[in-house]
């Protein structure tokens, strides 16, 4: 991915969107790259990191990772949200 030149991928108004005429496999390295990024976001407090999302994940033990550390975020989100309701 080191090659991959993403300074055309977006539009003179700042959109990150562009013809997907012969572009595919470069959308989906872009989408690939930004989504290994936000889990790489969601796991940090962890201390681990996925480069690999297809390897890394193939196991189910990074994958069920991801998914407890994003249980806890929402619960934490509702816990807080029922403070604010009870406040009124």
């Amino acid at each position: 991915m080191a090659g991959l030149d993403l300074s055309d991928a977006r539009t003179a108004e700042g959109h990150a969107a562009f013809s997907m005429r012969g572009t595919d496999d470069r959308w989906v390295m872009i989408q690939l790259n930004t989504f290994t990024n936000w889990v790489n976001e969601q796991i940090r407090p962890l201390d681990i990191q996925v480069k690999d999302l297809g390897v890394e994940f193939s196991d189910g033990i990074k994958l069920c990772q991801l998914m407890e550390v994003l249980k806890v975020s929402c619960e934490w989100d509702e816990e807080r949200r029922s403070q604010f309701t009870s406040l009124d």
